[in-house]
């Protein structure tokens, strides 16, 4: 929203959270933060996106109104179609080879042509996901579906 300024409103943003573990989703859902979490947030973005008290920081309405979390096990269950960014980083590392496989095909298959994969810093996409996607920052593991 904040790249696309006064255009925001040309587009549908959503943004999806998902974890296995239903507390997270809940702890996400309810868009309460301690100060100590937020301090790498930009003071600006911090005073647009959040409403502040002594004890926490809590996602303002606009924002909330974009986001929606939910259990998902990237093993198990479908993957959303037609997405432009996923974002999972340090998580197909603690995955076999063949499971690690499975879930970078399954990104291939729900993201864009054009849409970005962006994994943690020791993880690599290999064996027939590379061949779905190109390296847009190798030393940040940002790649692109071709």
């Amino acid at each position: 929203m904040e790249a696309l300024k006064e255009k925001a409103s040309d587009f549908d943003i959503k943004v999806y959270g998902t974890d296995i573990d239903p507390r997270c989703i809940e702890k996400a859902k309810s868009g309460v933060f301690g100060p100590n979490s937020l301090k790498e947030v930009n003071k600006t973005l911090l005073e647009k996106c959040f409403i502040k008290s002594e004890q926490y920081h809590a996602i303002n309405n606009v924002v909330k109104g974009i986001a929606r979390f939910e259990p998902h096990n990237l093993v198990s269950d479908e993957f959303m179609p037609h997405i432009d960014l996923i974002l999972c980083r340090n998580v197909v590392i603690y995955f076999t080879k063949p499971l690690q496989e499975m879930v970078y095909s399954g990104f291939a298959g729900a993201l864009n042509g054009g849409g970005f994969l962006v994994l943690g810093k020791v993880e690599s996409l290999w064996g027939y996901a590379k061949e779905q996607f190109e390296i847009f920052d190798n030393r940040e593991r940002i790649y692109r579906k071709t």
